[in-house]
C-alpha cells in the first residue's frame, strides 16, 4: 500500500506494533506487512551459545568460580583484565570471555 503521509512525519522507516513495517522506496513511502523471521537455531549454535552465557556469568561473578560454572578464575579480577587491554580497542570484560571461551 502507498502511503502519503507518515505517522505524523515527514519520512517514517521502521516496523509499527509488529504488524506493519514502513519504508522508502524509489516510488516512494511504502507500508507492507512484515513477516517475523523465525530464529532456527543448529545444535552448534545452541552449544555457542550455552559456552559464552557460562563465560558471561563466570566474568561478571568471579567469586563463584568452578563450582557454578566449570571454569576457574581464581585469583583474576576485572581490574586485572582492564589493566591487560590499555591501549587495545577492547575491554577488559571482552579479554575474559575470550580467554574463558577457550578453558571451556
Amino acid at each position: 500500500m502507498k502511503i502519503k503521509g507518515p505517522l505524523l512525519s515527514e519520512k517514517a522507516s521502521g516496523t509499527f506494533a509488529d504488524v506493519a513495517t514502513f519504508s522508502q522506496t524509489k516510488h516512494g513511502q511504502k507500508a507492507r506487512y512484515q513477516k517475523k523471521q523465525t530464529d532456527k537455531m543448529s545444535v552448534a549454535q545452541l552449544a555457542q551459545r550455552a559456552n559464552f552465557e557460562k563465560a558471561s556469568l563466570a566474568c561478571r561473578f568471579f567469586d563463584f568460580g568452578e563450582a557454578f560454572f566449570g571454569v576457574s578464575l581464581f585469583g583474576q579480577d576485572i581490574a586485572d583484565y582492564n589493566l591487560a587491554v590499555q591501549g587495545k580497542n577492547l575491554t577488559g570484560y571482552n579479554l575474559c570471555i575470550k580467554e574463558t571461551l577457550k578453558q571451556i
